[in-house]
């Protein structure tokens, strides 16, 4: 079947094949890349072929994506689909990820977070507060733009998912974030722990990576205590952040990167509520505290 349009969600991802010279970079530079797209009938190994290099954005195990211009074929056991990016009709969209998703009611429905469960395939819209954020909770990390993925060998010379080329201009810094949440709901004892980066981070944490590593510890301490009882509206899925069968073997996967895991795929700020600037202050002495070492 030509012209098909597909709404699934990703359960596998596969990178290009890894090249290290200009020459191959050339040879290569119409790349095949693998998805495995699944929904409630049944799921569909697709071939991506871009004009050039990926540029699909960030796609991530979990994410749900809506794809047009699909080409299958059917076979015994499974069905294989064909997707060409000079088609007139190919279009690849990330719902997780898109901004209208947020920003439009009509969108979407806001689940509690008492509703959610590892086993769905869709993405959640969910109306939360922020618990407290800790040094530990906050990590920047070099992530390649194209593709989002994570860089483990900062002196190599090409991404080991999308094979695009690992320079100054394609290197970008990010959070990566351990967030609990909350419902906005001030009685809702109901919380959820989920990773965040890229975008979605810098939402959270209304900053970017590049000023917040200039600060000082207590002035970065400081900061995290005022983003608790945050509300945010995000968007959350089940899922993987990378496929670690298609990372290159240097040293050991961080643990927040190989696990299934609650991960945020986009954030909005709402109104807060107010804080009382007495309860503000205290906090901040108490982390003040924490990185002095001594008494107040």
């Amino acid at each position: 079947m030509s012209h098909v349009a597909l709404y699934a969600h990703v359960t596998w991802a596969v990178g290009a094949p890894a090249v290290k010279s200009n020459e191959e970079q050339k040879e290569h530079s119409n790349q095949t890349f693998f998805l495995r797209l699944q929904d409630p009938t049944g799921f569909v190994d697709v071939k991506l072929h871009f004009n050039e290099r990926w540029s699909a954005g960030k796609v991530f195990v979990g994410h749900v994506i809506f794809l047009t211009g699909l080409t299958t074929i059917v076979g015994l056991l499974t069905v294989e689909g064909q997707w060409l990016e000079k088609d007139t009709e190919a279009m690849l969209v990330n719902i997780t990820q898109l901004p209208a998703l947020l920003s439009s009611p009509s969108l979407h429905q806001i689940f509690p977070l008492s509703s959610l469960s590892s086993t769905s395939s869709t993405t959640h819209v969910c109306r939360v507060r922020i618990g407290k954020l800790g040094p530990e909770d906050v990590q920047v990390r070099t992530s390649h733009a194209r593709c989002g993925r994570a860089f483990r060998q900062l002196n190599s010379l090409v991404c080991s998912f999308c094979g695009g080329p690992c320079d100054d201009r394609e290197a970008v810094p990010e959070f990566m974030l351990r967030t609990v949440f909350y419902d906005s709901a001030e009685d809702a004892g109901v919380e959820v722990v989920a990773w965040c980066a890229g975008q979605a981070a810098a939402e959270i944490m209304q900053a970017c990576p590049s000023d917040f590593c200039s600060w000082p510890e207590e002035e970065q301490a400081m900061y995290m205590y005022s983003l608790e009882n945050e509300e945010f509206l995000v968007t959350l899925y089940w899922g993987l952040e990378d496929d670690h069968r298609t990372l290159p073997l240097a040293g050991p996967l961080p643990l927040e990167l190989q696990l299934m895991a609650w991960r945020v795929g986009g954030a909005q700020k709402q109104k807060s509520p107010s804080k009382s600037k007495s309860t503000e202050l205290h906090g901040w002495e108490v982390y003040a505290q924490h990185f002095r070492g001594r008494s107040l």
